[in-house]
């Protein structure tokens, strides 16, 4: 199993290096110039935007790349458990979603320091908002895992491309009354310490769920 998660890890770990360059090098410059704006506008809601990005892109790079490469009919040759197989794939996204919190959130609480004046200059938010936007994101990842398992990974991108923009309108359209989207936006990326235990005890929930969904859908595939 660990070794396992750990190639898969390895084979998206652009996707975590590439931030981290990214990132670094807008605080390095930040800090040389003394921009306040750079570390506000851009570090803060770069770092924010990739965060729910990190655990679905890991998820459907790692599909697309046991398609490309066929590396699941090898691990199906191996005395290797279908549940195991699956539950890799899930668990890989989830620690590199760990890991990425981990690391926006120190990321956030040097940009604080290094530029005090930057609050307020962009959307105000608490260190912890990366953790919280990793979260909300693993519905998501999960879909696209279990659509991965039951066709390929082709159908899970067009599955992601439609269900993110079906939740953009779900929100557009049922958001509370009297209040704009942008108003709506602001309030689901200003959690309470409340909606940030919520969040991650629903999402983990539903994302564990939809690995047994996976395991169940992959077996039947094995066996049929």
């Amino acid at each position: 199993m660990i070794s396992l998660v750990w190639k898969d890890l390895y084979t998206s770990r652009l996707m975590l290096l590439l931030p981290i360059g990214l990132f670094g090098g807008l605080l390095v410059f930040g800090a040389l110039t003394g921009n306040d704006e750079i570390a506000s506008l851009y570090f803060s809601s770069l770092a924010n935007t990739y965060s729910m990005l990190m655990v679905p892109g890991c998820a459907f790079a790692n599909a697309s790349n046991e398609e490309k490469n066929r590396t699941l009919s090898l691990l199906r040759s191996m005395p290797i458990s279908p549940q195991t197989i699956v539950a890799s794939k899930f668990l890989a996204p989830l620690f590199a979603g760990v890991l990425w919190s981990l690391i926006s959130v120190a990321a956030l609480l040097l940009g604080a320091r290094l530029f005090p004046k930057a609050a307020g200059i962009a959307l105000r938010s608490t260190p912890f908002l990366g953790p919280y936007l990793v979260a909300l994101t693993l519905p998501t990842a999960a879909m696209i895992l279990i659509v991965s398992f039951a066709w390929n990974a082709n159908v899970a991108g067009i599955a992601f491309v439609v269900l993110s923009a079906a939740l953009y309108m779900i929100s557009a359209i049922f958001r509370p009354a009297g209040m704009s989207i942008m108003g709506f936006y602001l309030k689901i990326m200003s959690p309470t310490p409340s909606m940030v235990s919520i969040a991650f005890a629903v999402s983990l929930a539903i994302y564990f769920l939809g690995m047994l969904v996976a395991q169940v859908i992959f077996v039947h595939r094995e066996l049929g």
